[in-house]
């Protein structure tokens, strides 16, 4: 008996002991969509690689721009917190069924395979045997369960206008891969994406936060879409001979590499542009400007774009054979968070303010 619970003693301690183990390998794949090397696939692991956590932070600054837009148009007491939180909740649910979606799809089509691109960089839940069809079929339908009663929640909170941004965004989702619409084999998959994290996710996130909306978050909400969209071009650019081999039209394959490295850098550059005009129309405060911080980048990334891609990865190159996402991702993250910064101060200084606070 005492051999027991000295043994008992024992496997709580060797748990207790893995424990921070397995915590470290949850951080690395909510950080990279990757795991550690080496390290034991669990329950949790199956369905963290399965939504792509790495990738849902685009969602959660488009759900936040919505929000501090709501808050510059009408004061902090004047929108709904609660169901900011509702919204930020289903639009990571909704991202998240999209790359279900993605990867099922691509998956029952032939076009995901363990040779193509996809399943280089990061592991393929399906393709790796790590989830079954059924598990992620499952997953998905609970997914849209859940995203169906905040919709109908909404529906009875705010209103049923609210539907028009759920159909809409499940529209261009499933369009993307499924047949018969497959919007990324027509050149037209960069664009519902642009459409869906600008005026569909962060003016949805707006209208249930404040009942309505308006031109000027129409148009305010496409920088941050064409930086998710300009995002998609690169990995579709480097994914160009897998792509234009397996007759998978994307806009990168119908227009040619040249033509898609200039479309990059026309982006890169339109963004910070597109803002900067944003604040001279009066659309939004004028520390959103701020985004002129990121000059150094943008021509860094710039430079990038106008060069081919090298036929063999760097050393210690992460996401090969990826390669001008990996720089898209280095400009949005400088470029997102000033964005946000700024809308941040529109809300808490604003320029008029200050202004008059130093006898302007």
């Amino acid at each position: 008996m005492a051999q027991n619970v000295a043994g008992e003693k024992k496997s709580e301690k060797s748990a207790l002991s893995e424990s921070p183990d397995k915590i470290k390998k949850w951080r690395h794949l909510i950080k990279t969509c990757n795991l550690p090397e080496g390290a034991e696939i669990d329950l949790i692991s199956r369905f963290l690689l399965m939504i792509r956590p790495c990738v849902l932070s685009l969602t959660s600054y488009a759900a936040i721009i919505g929000a501090l837009f709501a808050v510059e148009k009408h004061g902090y007491r004047d929108v709904n917190w609660f169901f900011f939180l509702i919204a930020w909740i289903g639009v990571l649910i909704a991202h998240a069924t999209n790359n279900m979606l993605n990867d099922l799809f691509d998956v029952l089509q032939g076009i995901d395979t363990v040779d193509y691109v996809r399943a280089q960089y990061a592991p393929h839940p399906l393709l790796q045997g790590f989830v079954s069809k059924r598990a992620q079929v499952t997953t998905i339908f609970v997914f849209l369960t859940i995203n169906a009663t905040i919709a109908l929640f909404f529906t009875w909170a705010v209103h049923w206008y609210v539907w028009i941004f759920a159909l809409s965004g499940l529209f261009f989702s499933i369009g993307y891969v499924a047949p018969p619409l497959k919007f990324k084999h027509r050149g037209l998959g960069e664009l519902s994406n642009t459409i869906v994290w600008g005026p569909l996710m962060i003016g949805g996130v707006y209208y249930v936060m404040t009942g309505d909306y308006s031109w000027d978050v129409f148009l305010a909400s496409w920088p941050y879409g064409m930086l998710v969209g300009m995002m998609l071009v690169a990995k579709h650019l480097d994914k160009y001979p897998e792509d234009k081999e397996k007759g998978i039209n994307t806009l990168p394959v119908i227009i040619g590499d040249r033509a898609s490295r200039i479309l990059l850098k026309i982006m890169v550059v339109l963004v910070p542009v597109y803002i900067i005009g944003l604040a001279i129309l009066g659309v939004l405060g004028w520390w959103v400007v701020l985004v002129v911080l990121s000059a150094k980048r943008l021509i860094f990334v710039f430079k990038q774009f106008s060069l081919p891609r090298p036929s063999e990865p760097p050393e210690d190159f992460p996401v090969w054979p990826l390669w001008y996402i990996a720089f898209g991702f280095h400009y949005t993250r400088l470029v997102a968070p000033l964005f946000f910064l700024g809308l941040i101060l529109n809300v808490l200084i604003p320029i008029p303010e200050v202004l008059n606070l130093i006898g302007f």
